[in-house]
């Protein structure tokens, strides 16, 4: 007697997609003719040029896509194109720029792990130029931060805020900059939620050896990297993401079948972050990703306590008015209580203060207002 395999039914999520949206990514990510279809409806419906930057961001990827799909070149326009050229050329700037403070960490014994776009190009995109890169993403263990931090300076990158030395108990990343304007973003935690002592020896315990070019380093095993795709995706500072979706399909690709389920959602668990990686499943599976329907279960069956859904929709609701205060709202509130339940006595202004360097918390008004005004100007004027 056969038994009928029933496919999972589609949940609901607040990331699902607009159609446009999901008509670039069919056309971007998959294949035959319903990704070539999906690239004429999507082409028809919307001008290259005016595209939103969240949008843009795909365009490479899509590009490669169209090309493997026997698309001819003057079926696309010369913007499809040189998005790819550019992309390409900005992530070896990237790469070259940040390739002597990897040397020096190496000389120091600073272990590092690569993580979001350096991991995710590397390892995961057959095509380095598909991804595109804004700034490059390394970890190094929590001890090791502050020398990491002294490093980079030396060097001749500057500091984003003030004082990145103020954060290393608040915040999980500090974000440097060379004279070319090439950005490194240096983490000593993987994500913001999770910025106690030791939050991050699981990961480095199950890290991968990777090697870039002559440097040899770390990557998050593939289980680590689809959970961390899922929940920081979602949260970026720009309105309804959607480059996340591309990532977390190409780790299903190359690593789905080796992917631990049970590992993804004891995390989730044990890091409340259950509610990002429901919607992320959710989202993946509607638009016919490859999650077994036995993962799906497993997640789908996940307890989501409602402070955490809260949380969850918070931040990814608020960034157009607020920016990065819902996030840093969270991480606060998530410091209340270390790793040994011991309570941390900060208040939100100081955790504020701290994570953006200010050198006195009377200097908190006057800086929120400000960035107020330059989000109102941005708002009113896009293009100023």
């Amino acid at each position: 007697m056969s038994v009928a395999v029933t496919q999972p039914i589609a949940r609901a999520s607040v990331l699902h997609p607009r159609r446009l949206d999901r008509l670039l990514l069919k056309a971007a990510l998959q294949d035959g003719d319903g990704a070539i279809g999906a690239w004429d409806e999507w082409s028809h419906s919307v001008v290259l040029e005016r595209l939103p930057h969240i949008s843009t961001r795909l365009l490479p990827l899509l590009y490669r896509n169209l090309q493997k799909l026997n698309v001819p070149e003057t079926g696309m326009t010369p913007t499809l194109a040189g998005t790819y050229r550019h992309a390409w050329f900005s992530n070896n700037t990237l790469f070259h720029s940040v390739l002597p403070v990897l040397h020096a960490f190496k000389d120091r014994g600073i272990d590092t792990l690569l993580i979001k776009g350096p991991a995710l190009a590397g390892v995961y995109y057959s095509d380095p130029g598909t991804r595109t890169m804004y700034d490059f993403d390394v970890l190094v263990r929590e001890e090791s931060a502050q020398e990491a931090m002294e490093l980079i300076k030396g060097m001749g990158w500057s500091p984003r805020i003030p004082r990145p030395k103020s954060a290393l108990e608040v915040r999980h990343s500090a974000e440097f900059m060379d004279a070319s304007g090439n950005r490194l973003d240096l983490h000593w935690h993987l994500m913001l939620e999770c910025c106690s002592p030791g939050a991050d020896a699981a990961f480095w315990e199950k890290a991968q050896v990777a090697k870039l070019t002559e440097i040899e380093t770390r990557v998050l095993c593939a289980s680590d990297q689809f959970l961390h795709t899922c929940v920081y995706g979602p949260c970026a500072r720009y309105e309804r993401p959607v480059r996340w979706i591309a990532d977390a399909w190409m780790i299903l690709e190359k690593s789905g079948k080796n992917l631990d389920w049970t590992r993804i959602t004891k995390q989730a668990e044990h890091r409340r972050l259950t509610s990002p990686l429901q919607n992320a499943v959710f989202t993946l599976q509607a638009l016919g990703a490859g999650i077994p329907l036995d993962a799906f279960d497993r997640v789908a069956m996940l307890n989501v306590p409602r402070e955490d859904a809260a949380e969850f929709a918070g931040q990814i609701r608020w960034q157009r008015w607020f920016g990065q205060l819902p996030q840093l709202w969270y991480g606060c509130r998530r410091l209340a209580r270390d790793t040994k339940g011991r309570t941390r006595r900060i208040r939100f202004p100081r955790y504020l203060q701290r994570s953006l360097g200010l050198p006195s918390i009377w200097r908190l008004p006057a800086f929120l207002f400000a960035a107020l005004l330059r989000r109102l100007k941005r708002m009113v004027s896009p293009d100023a």
